[in-house]
């Protein structure tokens, strides 16, 4: 493991070295220190040895993720603009559709609702922040970034699915390219 007066110079290569390293300090430490949890029926050895082989699994995952050529950190304008992303979901209904005018600035066209029922759909604002973030707003002059963050963890083109951390949540969208 190099130190991190070793990492390169490059933003991207930085961000992923340092993704990298985190996750491998996270491996290390879940299976070095004991994990505290509150034991009502079972012994707790056995609740801490099934937790800790969940949370090394999903850490694993973690670490593949990150190794994977295809998994990607920010997002650039071409995945973007003239692009439909719809949310996979039973429950919700959630489309986007980003756009940029003639002067510069970034829409999107959202339907947000519950299917089967009324949906809105409002003429928002789109920018991708300084931490590579897709972020969908209401209001083009004060750009208010709180209301919908989207992290890229990987586009599948071949089945046309993003996948991504909405807020903080994993969801996946249809992902359509060349809207005009």
């Amino acid at each position: 493991m190099r130190s991190l007066n070793s990492l390169p110079t490059d933003g991207k290569a930085k961000l992923h070295d340092v993704n990298d390293m985190t996750a491998k300090l996270l491996f290390v430490l879940f299976l070095l220190l004991p994990i505290s949890i509150s034991c009502k029926e079972k012994s707790c050895e056995d609740l801490s040895a099934k937790n800790r082989s969940a949370i090394v699994r999903k850490i694993r995952d973690f670490i593949q993720l990150h190794k994977n050529s295809d998994a990607v950190s920010a997002w650039n304008e071409d995945e973007i603009v003239n692009h439909r992303f719809e949310r996979i979901s039973k429950k919700d209904t959630e489309l986007f559709v980003f756009k940029k005018d003639s002067d510069g600035n970034n829409y999107v066209l959202c339907t947000y609702g519950k299917k089967g029922a009324y949906a809105s759909a409002p003429v928002e604002y789109w920018l991708i922040d300084e931490s590579g973030f897709l972020c969908v707003y209401e209001n083009l002059i004060s750009k208010k970034r709180s209301s919908i963050k989207i992290k890229k963890i990987k586009i599948d083109t071949d089945n046309g699915i993003v996948y991504t951390f909405r807020n903080h949540k994993k969801v996946l969208y249809t992902y359509t390219e060349g809207l005009n």
